[in-house]
């Protein structure tokens, strides 16, 4: 796992999951119909998230689990602000921007800043590679930056942290690519795309237990790349794994005539590794196929569920509003229904109060706004000492919970990909009009040892 070919592979399938990120982000958002529980239970979605009463009543629970975790106070901050500096993304990852400012809104409005005094985002666009110095070099001349961070980005980010390395402390919020994996200057508390094929291959084998798996990807070097990495840990236990490469932009008769040639129909297990529309045609190939998710288990990525997989339910008029029977890889907790211990309710109640309610669905909004109201927990309990050491320090050493994530952090803990401080993802299933917590919270999958995590 740890030579130069295989992180070439993690480059290439992270770039694919990416992708479906871009994908999700530039699709039309729609406001999601709420669910119920399998249980029959109703379940809270994003416009449900509990929000803040009037001042006699105090805080909601949100804003109070905010309150707690970052050891603020309930009043807004004042005062001369501390700046952080932000490098995103914002043409490829426009919610990237809307994470960041929003978080930054709710921190100061009703979690008392930092030390009273209110966050500052200082952006810097990073969309061509000599973005990257350009950025770190203006966060390194910049005295009131106290830390800097990498939003969500494909493009300069190791000469991002070529050029701030030793300079600033540095956070990750989205790890995108392989620089975000094996960087040695940044962490981030959440695994990206690395994490999904690596917990989609653990869930696959220890739940599901197939004799054949169907593989759909994209036929290109992300979805090449990344098969060429997880095939020989989905084959372990003796399971014939088939891939199905198709284009990107492959419509539901090429995608459903590619799965015929491997006699899809016989799989155990369909994994779709798609971009968002790719999830989409992908759907309609089995449905039209007359492949039954609720007896042949398909499990795909965190994009297949975004607003355009959403809005695709309604037009076709399914009752509910994602495919029935489908595996999706989530962070920790569900964010459909929310979870008030994990602060995935405070999540929700972030982009609620910005009037974002539909960027929850976008691809890295758990991890930018969990990202950054951690960073602020760190920077709260310094008493004002910003230095680079006292700053990195406290990201790093930090073992969790974090915010919205199931499972220890122990940063730099996996030699080959020292970037990334968790080792667990979730796996959740929509069925019936409502989910059922297949592996979440407490038993999330642990992909430590493939990780490489030294425990």
């Amino acid at each position: 796992m740890r030579t130069s070919s295989r992180l070439a592979c993690v480059a290439a399938l992270a770039a694919g999951l990416v992708m479906s990120a871009c994908s999700e982000s530039e699709s039309t958002t729609t406001e999601a119909p709420a669910s119920t529980e399998a249980a029959a239970t109703e379940a809270p979605m994003a416009s449900d998230a509990p929000t803040s009463t009037d001042a006699d009543a105090g805080p909601s629970a949100a804003v109070q689990w905010g309150i707690d975790y970052v050891g603020g106070t309930a009043a807004e901050a004042t005062g001369d602000p501390i700046r952080i500096g932000y490098a995103s993304d914002g043409n490829l990852f426009p919610d990237s921007v809307v994470f960041a400012d929003a978080t930054a809104d709710y921190i100061n409005k009703y979690l008392g800043g930092i030390d009273g005094r209110p966050v500052e985002i200082v952006h810097c666009n990073m969309s061509v590679p000599e973005d990257g110095a350009t950025c770190a070099t203006q966060f390194a001349n910049d005295d009131s930056i106290v830390l800097a961070m990498v939003g969500q980005a494909l493009s300069g980010n190791a000469d991002f942290y070529a050029t701030i390395n030793g300079k600033k402390p540095v956070y990750t919020g989205s790890p995108s690519g392989i620089d975000d994996f094996v960087s040695t200057v940044s962490v981030s508390y959440f695994t990206g795309a690395l994490g999904a094929s690596f917990g989609i291959a653990q869930f696959v084998l220890d739940d599901l237990k197939p004799k054949t798996v169907a593989f759909v990807i994209t036929d290109d070097a992300a979805g090449r790349g990344g098969f060429s990495l997880i095939q020989p840990i989905m084959s372990r236990d003796g399971a014939t794994v088939n891939p199905v490469f198709v284009q990107p932009t492959a419509t539901a008769p090429e995608i459903e005539s590619a799965m015929q040639a491997v006699q899809v129909d016989t799989a155990d297990v369909i994994v779709i590794g798609m971009f968002e529309q790719g999830c989409i045609a992908s759907y309609d190939a089995l449905k039209n196929l007359g492949i039954d998710p609720t007896k042949t288990s398909v499990v795909a990525v965190a994009p297949c569920h975004g607003a355009a997989m959403q809005a695709h339910m309604s037009e076709v008029g399914e009752p509910g509003i994602l495919p029935n029977g489908w595996y999706f890889t989530g962070q920790g907790y569900n964010i459909f229904t929310g979870n008030a211990e994990s602060g995935t309710d405070t999540v929700i109640d972030i982009l609620d109060k910005a009037g974002k309610s539909e960027a929850l669905y976008s691809v890295g909004s758990e991890e930018m706004i969990s990202g950054l109201v951690t960073v602020v927990k760190h920077l709260n309990s310094l008493d004002g000492d910003f230095s680079i050491d006292k700053v990195t320090s406290a990201i790093r050493d930090f073992t969790g919970p974090v915010m919205s994530a199931a499972g220890p952090m122990k940063c730099g803990g996996a030699a080959t990909f020292p970037g990334i401080c968790g080792m667990q993802t979730s796996v959740e299933r929509y069925i019936d009009g409502g989910w059922e917590a297949t592996r979440s919270s407490d038993n999330s999958v642990d992909f430590a040892s493939l990780m490489g995590f030294s425990v």
